[in-house]
């Protein structure tokens, strides 16, 4: 949405990857300053981009946990 855009809101999320790159469970919002439309579509990306299969699998244990930074604009 336009308003999601135009924003200067951060959304901090955090996921659980499998070794094939699949999103386990869901992700969760940790802090930022971004309202409920830019938690929502944080959230939405991190699904919609799965899977995450460009990541080296021998750096799972880096990988297996991210924690990311949205900026919805």
């Amino acid at each position: 949405p336009p308003s999601v855009r135009e924003a200067q809101d951060v959304v901090t999320v955090q996921w659980k990857l499998s070794k094939a790159g699949q999103v386990l469970g869901q992700p969760i919002v940790i802090g930022g300053s971004g309202g409920a439309t830019a938690q929502q579509a944080a959230l939405s990306a991190v699904m919609a981009c799965q899977p995450y299969d460009w990541l080296p699998p021998e750096g799972y244990n880096l990988w297996r946990e991210l924690t990311w930074d949205f900026k919805p604009n």
